[in-house]
């Protein structure tokens, strides 16, 4: 298995040592439909035990993190061409293993091209949570790789919550993508110019200053975002999405929850050799505005949240759960009276 743009609908984490644990059920996909539910432990994917996997990782050791690699090889070998069919081995909350035979579906979303990379299937997704008991409203924004068409929805998605008591930006599994969006986008959060980082080649360096936003959609004069953000993260956020969590991070605007993420932040060219093939290299070095380099190291969360199977058992995310307590707590800070 592996390769192609079907999918199954589900997403993977690491659990302990060598466990799998469903984290997310896609509503209306094959896993949904054929009874799939989040802290479900994966065993083996077309007859092949998940631990096999993590032997060939620490076989060919290198010096990107294990963890990252399993991930990787674990969420693509879920994926085939679309209406291909995979036997997976589950153990459900009981513990009880459940064998079912998943057929894959295209990947949702709208392909992106990226230099002579195969295309990209870009998803975003925006939607208001109401904290009924606190009387507040936060908007969230979730979509998974860094990519230009998504930079309307980004804005029209801002635009839509700018009366919102709080910001999540939810980049779990977003892998990167176009590094020059950060500063369009963290524009939306700064009412200033302010350094994300630097990019340094062996000649020169090039500074991520964010370009604050005072123009909305309509073409109406705005004052950027003033609220709360909070940015969700894990091992699979990587490139620019960590330039964007570290360097909102470093200058105060931003709280981050989940785990460390990828430290996979070099950026890369793109070059054509004589043959026919490309040579895709790393050409600098990514620094916060601090001098922090997250290459290799990951952006550490402000509060760090593992995945533990009873809560994802219960259907909840832990993660998002304390993003909204934090939020709640900074509106009261700000408005003690409730007004």
């Amino acid at each position: 298995g592996g390769g192609g743009e079907g999918a199954l609908g589900l997403d993977l984490r690491i659990l302990g040592e060598d466990g799998l644990v469903v984290t997310a059920v896609e509503q209306g996909s094959p896993a949904a439909e054929a009874g799939v539910k989040t802290g479900w432990l994966l065993q083996s994917v077309g007859g092949k035990p998940v631990t096999e996997w993590m032997q060939l990782v620490r076989e060919n050791e290198d010096w990107r993190s294990t963890e990252l690699r399993y991930l990787s090889i674990a969420i693509g070998s879920l994926m085939g061409d679309p209406a291909s069919k995979v036997t997976c081995l589950f153990l459900n909350g009981e513990d009880v293993a459940q064998e079912m035979e998943l057929s894959r579906r295209a990947t949702p979303g709208t392909p992106v091209k990226l230099g002579n990379l195969p295309p990209f299937q870009t998803r975003f997704d925006s939607r208001p949570i109401e904290l009924e008991q606190e009387g507040i409203t936060v908007g969230v924004l979730d979509f998974n790789f860094w990519m230009v068409p998504l930079a309307v929805e980004i804005d029209n998605a801002v635009d839509r919550f700018r009366g919102s008591q709080g910001l999540v930006f939810d980049l779990r599994g977003n892998g990167g993508g176009v590094g020059g969006m950060v500063m369009g986008v963290a524009g939306h959060l700064l009412d200033e110019k302010v350094s994300l980082g630097t990019f340094a080649t062996r000649t020169q360096s090039l500074k991520f200053n964010t370009n604050p936003r005072r123009v909305n959609r309509k073409g109406e004069r705005v004052e950027p975002y003033s609220g709360p953000v909070a940015i969700l993260v894990d091992r699979l956020s990587g490139s620019t999405s960590e330039m964007f969590t570290a360097g909102l991070q470093e200058v105060g605007r931003a709280r981050v929850f989940g785990t460390v993420t990828a430290g996979a932040v070099l950026p890369a060219y793109m070059d054509r050799l004589p043959n026919g093939d490309v040579l895709y290299h790393a050409i600098a070095d990514y620094r916060t505005p601090a001098g922090v380099q997250v290459e290799g190291q990951g952006v550490q969360p402000d509060e760090e949240i593992l995945p533990d199977r009873p809560s994802l058992l219960e259907g909840r995310d832990r993660v998002m759960e304390a993003a909204l307590a934090w939020i709640a707590e900074e509106t009261k800070k700000q408005d003690p009276a409730g007004s």
